[in-house]
């Protein structure tokens, strides 16, 4: 059977949702990203955080829906920061610098 995997990396949390080929919800799984607020108007994650986080959902959510990373007939990010062509930044993640760019 192949499947779909979906990603959705938002600010507080990374997702995976893995549909069979009728788009049927075989399996979900989801973890928390943390945020720190080192001054007043600064907003920061932990860029090591934000890019391991979608390969551990997808590893979960693949597990529960027993479908291996072969299975996937498709996988689709959603977190526009996986555009290297955008200038993604390699540092802690400042929702100040996102908003300003």
């Amino acid at each position: 059977m192949k499947a779909i995997l979906a990603l959705d990396q938002g600010t507080t949390s990374s997702r995976a949702i893995v549909f069979d080929e009728d788009a049927r919800i075989l399996a979900s799984a989801q973890r928390e990203t943390h945020s720190f607020y080192p001054h007043d108007g600064w907003g920061e994650q932990d860029a090591i955080e934000i890019a391991e986080s979608p390969f551990a959902v997808a590893a979960e959510g693949s597990a529960r829906a027993g479908t291996p990373a072969t299975a996937h007939a498709a996988v689709g990010p959603t977190k526009p920061t996986y555009a290297p062509h955008r200038g993604v930044r390699r540092h802690p993640a400042s929702a100040a610098a996102a908003a300003a760019a």
